[in-house]
């Protein structure tokens, strides 16, 4: 059974002593196996609102101790999750300011499964997440979004990493 993961982007992404903590953090807890699956952290780049940022994968439950928790995401406006099975569809999760404290608002919404695209393809639409293990494209928008999408054959167990399927 593969276990549902979480596409998020961290607070201050382009600050380098940020990120250099967000990294030997996520790394401690690589080292001392304190995720409950052997998957870690995948890097990523996402494309939303015209804007790309250095962004990351991990299983959900994970994510919420290790980051959400943690405050690694307290000024983000939402998280992607991922099923486990890629045929279902993703879910959006926001979040909502209120006076500067974050709080969790029980909003989201269904966004399409996730599907691979070529780069060319990626490239002319308005959102798209590359996973740098493996140098593929996904993406939530439907078929014929902005230019004709094509999917390529690459199957999903090709396209990510044995440790973004596996249900550890």
């Amino acid at each position: 059974m593969f276990r549902e993961k979480t596409f998020f982007t961290i607070d201050d992404c382009h600050d380098t002593h940020t990120v250099a903590k967000f990294l030997r953090s996520m790394d401690t807890n690589l080292a001392m196996k304190s995720f409950k699956s052997d998957g870690g952290i995948t890097h990523c780049i996402n494309k939303r609102y015209g804007l790309i940022e250095p962004a990351y994968l991990m299983d959900t439950e994970d994510f919420e101790f290790f980051v959400k928790d943690v405050g690694w995401i307290d000024l983000q406006e939402y998280v992607i999750r991922v099923p486990g099975d890629r045929r279902q569809p993703c879910r959006v999760d926001f979040f909502t300011t209120d006076y500067g404290d974050i709080q969790h608002v029980n909003l989201s919404y269904g966004l399409p499964p996730l599907r691979i695209v070529k780069q060319d393809t990626a490239m002319g639409l308005e959102s798209w997440i590359l996973v740098l293990e493996t140098n593929t494209f996904f993406t939530t928008e439907p078929e014929g979004s902005e230019l004709q999408a094509e999917e390529t054959n690459v199957s999903m167990s090709q396209g990510l990493s044995a440790d973004f399927l596996a249900a550890r």
